[in-house]
């Protein structure tokens, strides 16, 4: 029944129109009479109105608009007996006494009697006599039977509405049986039809336009190379040069928001969002929300606890690695320390800072010890491509029976991965040759129990099972310098001196001449006590590039006596060279990894190596007249290191090497600890003392899938390829190929005034270098030919210029240096880069002031060069060029190139000395 049309007849505004319907009062006592007149209760009349037919005309107020008046009452038609299905029970009562108080609804009464079966009878009986009906008092009452009241019931309860029909499935014949009703369905029919129609249009769209969507990189250039929009080389060159971030990137924006993070972008946000949260929320919503949310990050992290202690997930993320792997893991732990901040934090309800060994004991008393450094355990993979830091401690002081405990149980855990363990590392330190001594191990190597190993404390006794010792050889090297330079003078066997100051004397005499014999050599290197910590000094240092200069230096009688200096220099070159191969194809002398072919030859050094290292000797003093020997002295570690480093490093094969072909040294350096350390120095912006918070934070995060990278000037060089995008201003840039102008009106008036100003007679007439620099020069020649070589493409007969056949005018540097490789340029190629070379020094006061200087000095120089017809003069050549242009020919080319490279390879070699004069560097 709708709420909308009267209670009583069912008439609505729609249905007669002119009436008015009207709630029941909110009064109390007018309420009740309306209930009273219309015989129904409370309950039945909730929300429900009576239509203005069932009041009289007095009842409202005439005017233009009818108001009915406060007070009136229906009293027009109203229902005698109302709908018995809302009759609210009450105490039964008697039919004598429920007839007496009704009322008769028509004065024609009727018995009823045919029609109704026993069961109506009955449930009506039982109806009235549970029921009081409430009638509205009139002055006539008459008694009504039960067939008049049953004929009246029928009569009065209102016939069903036939529901409409809204579905096609629900129309039957009735619904057609008239020209109106059939109209009625008609249309109803064509508008379901319609919408049925709309709905397939979208559907195949939308299955159209999913078919049609691009949803990877590959794709959508498939479809720009079907409708002709790129060709199929460009189509080509984009698929194999573009690199797997930037498709990924793309693949990501084609596909929906909910897809899942592939492992680049994965990489890339937790990379991003270590260094940074702002720079990470910047790119996020810069590439509209391509990166995962913080949030999602957080859930990242969760899997790592990144307390102190030894790690659980990253022993379960070996055990899982060896599982997953065909053959046998083998890893060697590196074991250091790094220097925090003594501070006491509070933070979700827990004080950090403290000493921490992971074991989640509260200290009792109020005086809890600051800790100094974090110990990090650090397993680097033999025969694999990934490291895993272990776990950390926080500490004070570590003594080396504790630093025993904390290994054994490293090695305990480790071997219930499932992986091998063979090797441990560590730096030179007291306390951890303390900690190995209490394990089992002899460091003294005149002992004849010298045992540079110890027994696995995670096997038993009769599982001889060892575990080979490393010192870390980048450590050994720098005291092994740091020896050589603060003791000035060391005497090898044969009595003769090694001394600093030929080093020294080599430095100086490469800054005077303003060239380098083929090293690194800089004054840093020289003042090593102010960064005593960069292995790449120690390494440059005594390097066999050094070792060649010196002898070089003797020949040319500018140093006395410096080959025992450049013997020594060559001896730990090679030594440091073996423990720190990385390359499986390398073929330097001695930078080659341990193979069973290549097993006697290092056997043979280390023996060699062996019976220098024990002939050296400190200076004589007076305490020792024939000079304290270096093993035995206070300074010996850096020398009994690398004796260990190369012994160890033969057992180790030959313990693996039924598990792995070749082994390289590199794997077992501290290296991988000294990276790791820098990239958790960076959380912080590089800061180099965090506190125990922050060093949890990025131990915890390093943890997690990342390519979080140290520092490039840290105390070791990064071995990862990093490459870098410059940004290029919009300035014009001048190429190789266009530097030299056809005519000297191009060039500035500014630039034309100069060449003015020096063309004197005098000018051109040069110093005559010295033998250092001209054998530097003929050295660096060949570099320049290699470099052209490499990116120009030229004939056959302009290349075979390029190179002397026969070894004539060989510079004696590049004998000494030549290990097979290096190019001995002609002698055309000589002549012009010195000519260069002369150019450059006679202007080397003006470089910084002139402007366009680059093309002043390869113009000079092309007009130095024109002087001599003899360059590239041959009858080969002259054939050659014979039908080419005069002006632009092979000659000409060649030459303007060499000396172009020349002259940019000496212009940033002296901005590169004028840069570390200036800052105080050099």
């Amino acid at each position: 029944m709708s709420y909308n049309s009267c209670i009583l007849c069912l008439n609505s505004s729609k249905k007669t129109p002119g009436i008015s319907l009207h709630r029941f009062p909110k009064a109390p006592l007018i309420r009740c009479k309306w209930l009273d007149a219309c015989g129904f209760t409370e309950t039945d009349v909730h929300n429900r109105r009576i239509c203005s037919l069932h009041f009289s005309q007095k009842c409202y107020t005439t005017g233009y608009k009818k108001v009915l008046k406060p007070g009136s009452i229906p009293t027009i038609k109203i229902r005698k007996l109302f709908n018995p299905f809302s009759i609210e029970s009450k105490p039964s009562t008697s039919s004598a006494q429920l007839s007496q108080n009704m009322e008769p609804l028509d004065e024609c009464e009727q018995i009823i009697t045919v029609g109704l079966n026993e069961s109506f009878e009955k449930d009506f009986e039982h109806l009235v006599e549970t029921s009081i009906i409430d009638t509205i008092e009139t002055p006539k009452r008459k008694v009504a039977t039960i067939g008049e009241l049953s004929d009246q019931l029928i009569k009065d309860i209102p016939k069903q509405k036939k529901k409409r029909t809204f579905f096609l499935g629900d129309i039957k014949s009735p619904d057609l049986s008239t020209p109106r009703r059939s109209k009625k369905h008609l249309q109803m029919v064509k508008l379901h039809v319609m919408k049925q129609r709309k709905k397939i249009k979208d559907l195949n769209q939308t299955v159209r336009r999913l078919r049609k969507k691009l949803s990877s990189f590959d794709a959508l250039f498939r479809h720009l190379k079907s409708n002709n929009l790129i060709t199929e080389n460009a189509h080509d060159d984009i698929l194999n040069k573009t690199s797997d971030p930037i498709k990924d990137t793309i693949n990501r924006s084609l596909k929906s928001r909910n897809a899942k993070y592939t492992p680049t972008i994965r990489i890339f946000a937790l990379t991003l969002q270590f260094y940074s949260s702002k720079a990470y929320t910047f790119v996020r919503r810069t590439f509209q929300n391509l990166l995962p949310h913080p949030s999602t990050l957080k859930k990242w992290y969760s899997v790592v606890q990144g307390e102190p202690g030894f790690t659980k997930e990253a022993f379960d993320a070996i055990a899982s690695r060896v599982k997953q792997a065909k053959k046998p893991i083998i890893c060697n732990i590196v074991i250091d320390e790094m220097s925090i901040r003594k501070q006491i934090s509070f933070l979700n309800g827990k004080f950090y800072g403290g000493v921490d060994l992971g074991t989640n004991n509260n200290p009792e008393n109020d005086n809890v010890q600051e800790a100094t450094n974090a110990l990090v355990f650090l397993a680097v993979c033999l025969n694999g491509h990934w490291k895993i830091p272990l776990g950390y401690f926080l500490i004070h002081s570590f003594s080396g029976c504790e630093r025993a405990n904390l290994l054994t149980k490293c090695l305990e855990l480790f071997s219930d991965t499932k992986a091998k363990c063979y090797s441990i590392t560590f730096d030179g330190a007291p306390c951890n040759l303390s900690m190995c001594k209490i394990l089992g191990a002899n460091f003294d190597y005149f002992s004849v129990d010298f045992k540079p190993w110890i027994q696995n404390p995670a096997f038993q006794k009769s599982n001889h099972q060892p575990i080979y010792i490393f010192w870390d050889a980048a450590h050994m090297l720098k005291l092994t310098r740091n020896t050589l330079g603060d003791r000035k003078v060391l005497l090898n066997s044969q009595n003769k001196e090694i001394k600093w100051n030929d080093i020294v004397t080599l430095q100086e005499i490469q800054e005077s001449r303003g060239l380098h014999a083929a090293n690194k050599l800089k004054k840093c290197h020289i003042r090593y006590f102010e960064n005593k910590m960069n292995v790449r000094l120690a390494v440059q240092t005594l390097s066999c590039s050094v070792s060649s200069s010196l002898i070089f230096c003797e020949e040319l009688q500018l140093i006395t006596e410096a080959r025992s200096t450049a013997q020594f220099c060559k001896m730990f070159n090679d030594a440091f060279d073996l423990c720190n191969c990385r390359n499986k194809l390398s073929k330097g002398d001695y930078s080659f990894p341990i193979t069973e072919e290549n097993l006697p030859r290092i056997e043979l050094f280390l023996n060699e190596f062996k019976s220098y290292v024990v002939g050296l000797r400190l200076e004589k003093s007076n305490s020792c007249p024939e000079g304290e020997i270096i093993l035995k002295s206070a300074r010996k570690t850096g020398f009994l290191g690398l004796i260990i480093c190369i012994t160890n490093l033969i057992h180790l094969f030959k313990t693996v090497k039924n598990d792995m072909s070749f082994l390289m040294s590199y794997k077992l350096s501290q290296d991988f600890l000294e990276v790791f350390f820098s990239a958790l120095r960076s959380r912080g912006g590089f800061n180099n003392n965090p506190n125990a918070i922050q060093f949890r934070s990025a131990f915890k995060r390093l943890l997690v899938r990342h390519e979080i990278s140290g520092s490039l000037y840290g105390n070791c060089t990064l071995l990862d390829s990093s490459s870098i995008l410059f940004v290029g201003a919009n300035t014009n840039v001048i190429h190789a190929d266009s530097i030299f102008p056809d005519r000297i009106e191009n060039l500035t008036s500014e630039e034309s005034i100069l060449f003015e100003e020096f063309e004197h007679d005098y000018d051109y007439q040069m110093p005559g270098l010295e033998e250092f620099v001209i054998d530097v020069v003929t050295y660096t020649s060949g570099f320049i030919v290699r470099k052209i070589r490499r990116k120009k493409d030229f004939c056959n007969v302009c290349d075979s210029l390029l190179v002397e056949r026969q070894d004539t005018n060989t510079s004696l540097l590049l004998t000494l240096k030549n290990r097979g490789k290096l190019i001995n340029v002609s002698s055309d190629v000589r002549k012009i880069c010195l000519a260069a070379e002369y150019i450059f020094r006679f202007n080397t006061n003006n470089l910084l002031k002139i402007k366009n200087i680059k093309q002043i000095l390869c113009s000079k120089t092309i007009n130095e060069v024109s002087e001599d017809s003899s360059i590239f003069n041959c009858e080969t050549m002259k054939t050659h060029i014979l039908n080419q242009c005069v002006f632009d020919n092979h000659r000409n080319q060649l030459i303007k190139i060499i000396i172009d490279y020349y002259v940019t390879l000496r212009l940033h070699h002296f901005a590169k000395i004028k840069t570390m004069t200036t800052s105080g560097k050099n």
